[in-house]
Formats: C-alpha cells, sequence, structure tokens
C-alpha cells in the first residue's frame, strides 16, 4: 500500500443540502468558532463547509460558544445537536440556520451564576431505564462543576425543566478553595467499581496565585449518585504554563475502557488509569483522541492523535502507538504547520482508515486522512489525504464528528416547524432546491 499526500485549500462556502443516494453512508462534522460566533457544518472527507448556523441572537450577547456536541437520541441524532455557551445551552438543528431552543440553565434548573465550557453525548446508559445522558462541566459561581443531563428532557417539551437535571457535583477533591474552572469531560463504559458510567473531567484551579491542571475520575451510579476522586498522578502538581488555557483534551477509547489525558505544562499525554505516560511531546499538547483497539494482527493495540501548539505559531498533529512516542518512525506520524490547533476530533475510534479533524484558532480547519495498518516489517502510520479548509474572520475552537449511519434512517424532525420559504426562512438550506458542489 501507498500513501499519497495532498494539501487541498478552498473557500469557505455556505452551500445547499446534498440529497443523499440512497444506501449512502451519512456523517457530519460541527466545528464551533466563537469569532463568527457560529457552528460550521462539514460532510467527512469533503472539502467544503456545507452549512452555517448563527448563534449571534439577541439572547445570546455577549456570550461566547465553547461546547459542542451531536444527539445520540433516536428520531433527533441525525440534525440535532447541542451548543454550550455561557450560561446557555442552545439546541440546534444543523440544516437550519438558527438554534432551535436556548435553554438558560441557570434560571430554569436552579443552576446559579452558571457558564458552560464543554460538552459529551456518550452512549445511552441504563439508569434503572435507558437514559441518554449528555455531560456538561464549566463553572457555577466560581467553581468547577460536572453536570449530567437527559438529552430527551433537553430536546422534547418536558413538563418541569427540573427533570432534565439527573445530576451535578462540583470538582474539588482535596482544595477548600476550589475557584477555577471544568475544562473538558470524556465519557466511558462501565466500571469495576460498580458504576454504570465512568468519565474524567479536566478542571483548572486557582491555587497559590497561579492555575493547577487536575483531571478528575467521576464514577456514575444508577441511582443518579456520583462519586469524584482525585488520583494522585492526575494533578499535573505544577503551575500552568500552557499556551492553550482552555484546552486540555480528554478521550476514551472505541471500548470505553482506557482514557487518556493532556497535561499541557509538563508536555505528556497520561493513561489516566494508571498514570503511565511515554514521553515528553514537542511544543504544548492540548487535545487527544484515541484509535482502537486495534485488529489482533497489529503490534500496538492503541494509537494516540495528539495536537500541539506553541506560542510561535507551531502547529503540529502527532499521532504513535499508546505508551510510545512520535519518533520517526513508520508507526508514528508528525504533521506540522503554521497555526495554533486547540480541538480534535476523529471519525472513528477502529476503521483503518479514519479521518482526524482539527480545528486551528488560526483560521482554519485542517482535516487529515491516515491509514492505520500492520504491514511485514510492523505498524504503519501513513497520510492518505490533507484538506485545509479556511475560514475568513474566523478562529476554529471545538470540533465534534457525529456517529456515521445509513442516510436512509433519517427521519421527520420530531417538532417540525414549518418553512416560510418566501419569508424569513429564505436563507434556510432546506429552502433551497438543489445541491451546488463548492
Amino acid at each position: 500500500m501507498r500513501a499519497r499526500a495532498s494539501m487541498i485549500f478552498v473557500a469557505m462556502l455556505a452551500i445547499a443540502v446534498a440529497v443523499p443516494a440512497a444506501g449512502q453512508e451519512c456523517q457530519y462534522v460541527g466545528v464551533l468558532d466563537p469569532c463568527r460566533v457560529e457552528l460550521q457544518i462539514l460532510n467527512v472527507g469533503e472539502n467544503g463547509i456545507v452549512n452555517a448556523i448563527s448563534l449571534d441572537q439577541e439572547e445570546a450577547a455577549g456570550q461566547e460558544p465553547y461546547g459542542f456536541a451531536f444527539a445520540t437520541v433516536p428520531d433527533f441524532a441525525a440534525s440535532y445537536s447541542f451548543v454550550a455557551q455561557g450560561g446557555l445551552l442552545r439546541i440546534v438543528d444543523i440544516w437550519k440556520s438558527e438554534p432551535v431552543k436556548s435553554i438558560d440553565l441557570a434560571s430554569e434548573l436552579d443552576l446559579p451564576s452558571l457558564t458552560l465550557t464543554r460538552l459529551h453525548a456518550p452512549e445511552p446508559v441504563d439508569f434503572n431505564i435507558v437514559r441518554y445522558p449528555l455531560y456538561a462541566t464549566g463553572t457555577q459561581e466560581g467553581e468547577p462543576w460536572l453536570w449530567i443531563l437527559d438529552q430527551e428532557k433537553l430536546l422534547g417539551k418536558p413538563v418541569g425543566w427540573s427533570s432534565a437535571l439527573l445530576a451535578s457535583v462540583p470538582l474539588s477533591a482535596g482544595y477548600e478553595d476550589s475557584s477555577g474552572i471544568g475544562i473538558d469531560v470524556a465519557v466511558g463504559g462501565t466500571t469495576v467499581l460498580g458504576g454504570i458510567q465512568e468519565a474524567y473531567v479536566s478542571a483548572l484551579h486557582w491555587v497559590d496565585g497561579s492555575y493547577g491542571l487536575q483531571i478528575y475520575r467521576v464514577v456514575v451510579y444508577s441511582d443518579y449518585s456520583v462519586s469524584v476522586d482525585l488520583d494522585p498522578w492526575n494533578d499535573e502538581g505544577v503551575p500552568f504554563s500552557g499556551s492553550a488555557i482552555l484546552t486540555n483534551g480528554l478521550d476514551f477509547d472505541g471500548g470505553g475502557t482506557m482514557p487518556f489525558g493532556v497535561f499541557q505544562t509538563t508536555g505528556v499525554v497520561k493513561d489516566l488509569s494508571s498514570g503511565a505516560d511515554a514521553c515528553t511531546l514537542p511544543g504544548d499538547p492540548n487535545d487527544v483522541t484515541v484509535w482502537g483497539p486495534a485488529p489482533e494482527e497489529m503490534d500496538h493495540s492503541h494509537f494516540l492523535f495528539v495536537t500541539s501548539s506553541s506560542p510561535e505559531g507551531v502547529g503540529r498533529l502527532l499521532g504513535y502507538p499508546a505508551g510510545q512516542c512520535p519518533d520517526g518512525t513508520p508507526a508514528s506520524l508528525e504533521i506540522s504547520y503554521a497555526g495554533h490547533p486547540r480541538a480534535l476530533a476523529s471519525s472513528s475510534d477502529t476503521s483503518i482508515s479514519p479521518w482526524i479533524y482539527v480545528a486551528d484558532r488560526e483560521g482554519k480547519i485542517l482535516a487529515v486522512q491516515v491509514a492505520i495498518w500492520a504491514t511485514v516489517d510492523g505498524d504503519r502510520v501513513d497520510p492518505i489525504e490533507v484538506l485545509e479548509i479556511p475560514v475568513s474572520g474566523g478562529c476554529p475552537w471545538e470540533v465534534a464528528i457525529q456517529e456515521p449511519f445509513s442516510c436512509l434512517e433519517v427521519k421527520p424532525d420530531p417538532n417540525p416547524v414549518p418553512l416560510d420559504c418566501d419569508g424569513e426562512d429564505a436563507d434556510d438550506p432546506r429552502c433551497r432546491p438543489t445541491h451546488v458542489d463548492p
């Protein structure tokens, strides 16, 4: 197999929605941009932006969007998503031009002085009945917090908003003064401790006049109770001095059992369950996505893809086997470019040719398709294609990729609102009859 790499530059286009062919697989990418105050939607593996949803409405004035997750509830998963924007949770249909709903969590759920930073919508879990949780982190009255919400209640029309909040807990283990902010959250599967779901949450605490990074282990039980612990190896233990203060990313592998997290100041990515790390990475690593478990014929079971930035404006996408280093061997990858990457996501945890998407603060989206494969000489990671998508006047910050699904599974909007294509909805992509290729 021979890898080919190409760099394709394209203008940002807001184009009409394609009508998929029968049997075609659909998968979308969402990129959140606080400078343009919008959510950009892309097709995985394509080089144009197919829709842009404005988040700059009056009710959100002065609040920047930083967290994003696709919904996982059947009937909604094909086109609905969530955006964290200050104290608001925005409900977005990715083919409309504006959010369909804005929920002021502080007032609706009695969560005072709340600011959201990151979201994660995992697989459903059995809370005695099946629930579709939405994990959120940020601050509440100046302290880092984690909230677990019910997606179905948020997407539907609940009688009482209080039922949308399944659990909430401060992230303050070991600290009397727990001022700070929750930065990222990743959710895995069941735990050996008896919980029905395990999560890790990164937080910056203000300690002795400077910020310090801690990554908390959270276990959720079927009665909605939550335990929070700070393992000794998940306290970075030094004042934070990275170049991307609100990006210290986390991820689980595809099996939901292996959690990894970025420690930016010390420049390592750790196995959060054991504290094991491989080596100090170049620049300031700030986000990670985990590929694996790998097929049995491969030498390595998991690979890490990590974004790294620096004050000098050197951006890097690194790929290497878990427990090793990006050391120039065939099993590692390093792509350097001018920029400040802030987040990344993978189109698949197990496909041998996943797309890796990077949101870069310097007004671009980087998409790299890689081949991860076994040879007689050992494992290889090779770039197949590289796309760089400029976003004029933007600063992409967060990126998430939808689970793939058959385009035929798309169902009617569960809460349809008639479109006025001759009036206020004239700019809605669904009012445009044909698809325009970029």
